[in-house]
């Protein structure tokens, strides 16, 4: 679980640059990109807390990291998905 975050965090620097040369989006709007991640963290945090204290811990990590692998596999290159290589603000 650490190896994977941490392979996150070294590629967040990259992502502003990716969105500026491929997508035309302005640093302004990645950085409000990047604020939605942060403020949806924060907000999640407490109800997953609350989720670990009633629920199977177990189900709850294969929850997360299910959907960190489906996360990844629709940031990392749309055209898998048959996703224009656009997007519009």
């Amino acid at each position: 679980m650490v190896v994977p975050s941490t392979a996150l965090t070294l590629l967040n620097p990259t992502y502003s640059i990716y969105l500026n040369k491929e997508l035309n989006i302005s640093e302004e709007y990645a950085g409000y990109i990047f604020s939605v991640s942060a403020l949806s963290y924060t907000l999640i945090c407490p109800f997953i807390s609350y989720l670990l204290v009633k629920c199977s811990r177990r189900l709850i990590i294969f929850y997360g990291i299910f959907g960190n692998a489906i996360a990844t596999i629709i940031i990392g290159n749309p055209k898998y998905l048959g996703i224009k290589n656009s997007v519009e603000l």
